[in-house]
């Protein structure tokens, strides 16, 4: 068993909000630590999902949710710092569509916290849900 974190998707997110979100991400990618970014592969951010792969597993955000509960096991490798980020922002814009477990504890968002605040200039103040 790994280190993991799931996302349970409740409907549709809204275009705009996706908008705000995706904008999101791709700010915090150009923050990324170059050892994260080495991490990461096959990014691929655009209006209807998020997706990358990472030394692990992958991670896929659709903006039309196709399961209820997603997941990503990261085992806390480098791009872990960038999953959290990632789910962390979509909680932000849209705490009504996503709900966000982890096998970690809030302090281990923290980092992730932090680099999706400075992604979009505002401190977020996450729990998970």
């Amino acid at each position: 068993m790994g280190y993991t974190h799931y996302f349970y998707q409740n409907g549709i997110t809204e275009k705009d909000t996706w908008i705000l979100i995706i904008s999101g991400i791709q700010e915090a990618y150009k923050l990324l630590p170059l050892e994260v970014k080495a991490d990461i592969q096959d990014l691929d951010i655009n209006p209807e999902e998020i997706y990358f792969n990472g030394s692990c597993e992958t991670l896929y955000i659709p903006r039309v949710p196709e399961l209820e509960l997603n997941f990503c096991k990261t085992n806390a490798r480098a791009y872990d710092l960038f999953v959290v980020c990632c789910l962390v922002l979509c909680w932000h814009y849209a705490p009504e569509n996503f709900k966000i477990r982890s096998d970690g504890e809030i302090q281990d968002f923290e980092a992730g916290i932090e680099l999706a605040s400075r992604a979009i200039g505002s401190n977020i103040e996450f729990r998970f849900s």
